[in-house]
């Protein structure tokens, strides 16, 4: 083949990668999913959700009031929204137009896309299914099936996988800290590690999980509070 038209035909599919549109923006992908600003793997945050006569509401969801409503319109690909009411509790949260467009990347790993509007990130469409390979921070992860597993003891929950890696204390009802994830409560498994680990004679995935704790009821690295962390498959059930 001739080289210039190897050449021709290479700078064609570059540029029609780089100048690739943003993914459709439809009211069918709007209206089948909930839109949060933390993803599936958070039960607290902000939520947005969209109504088939063009109104939306954004609200808090957890202990707390804030959000607002208002009417949505499309505009070629972008979504705006137009802010019309206040929460009940007042003006805090309440924005009077922002301009939303679905982009093909995320800042979290489970999503291949998100909602980038005005002040915000929403997750909702894009969640990648189970068996997709995922880089959770710097670790490599593959995303399984969500279930729920059972602490058979107190124990060390992790920023990473690694017995070497900094344990989080958690907070009790009692307001109590310790140093453990309590016995007898659940996790919820949404990714593992690619091999498994032996530790004290077990051979097992670490896996990443979402302990039975919300935003007020959470553990702690040093100051920062989260809600998704790291257990050795060989202490749950």
């Amino acid at each position: 083949m001739n080289k210039k038209f190897l050449i021709l035909i290479f700078f064609v599919i570059n540029c029609a990668v780089e100048s690739a549109p943003f993914p459709q923006i439809t009211m069918e992908k709007l209206l089948d999913q909930d839109w949060t600003a933390f993803g599936a793997l958070h039960t607290y945050g902000m939520k947005l959700a969209f109504m088939k006569n063009r109104t939306f509401t954004e609200e808090l969801v957890g202990e707390g009031c804030l959000g607002y409503s208002g009417t949505f319109s499309f505009n070629n690909n972008e979504l705006i929204l137009i802010g019309e009411k206040e929460s009940p509790c007042g003006p805090d949260g309440f924005i009077a137009k922002r301009v939303c467009k679905l982009v093909s990347q995320s800042a979290d790993p489970f999503y291949f896309e998100s909602l980038i509007c005005d002040g915000g990130t929403y997750y909702g469409s894009g969640l990648k299914p189970a068996g997709s390979m995922i880089k959770i921070q710097d670790v490599d992860a593959v995303i399984i099936e969500p279930r729920t597993a059972i602490a058979r003891a107190n124990i060390k929950i992790r920023e990473k996988p690694s017995l070497s890696s900094k344990s989080y204390n958690c907070r009790l009802e009692s307001e109590e800290f310790v140093p453990f994830f309590p016995k007898g409560r659940e996790l919820a498994l949404h990714a593992r590690t690619l091999k498994k680990e032996k530790v004290n004679g077990k051979e097992a995935y670490w896996y990443f999980v979402r302990p039975d704790l919300d935003g007020y009821v959470s553990c702690s690295v040093d100051t920062n509070y989260t809600s998704l962390v790291w257990i050795f498959g060989g202490s749950v059930d």
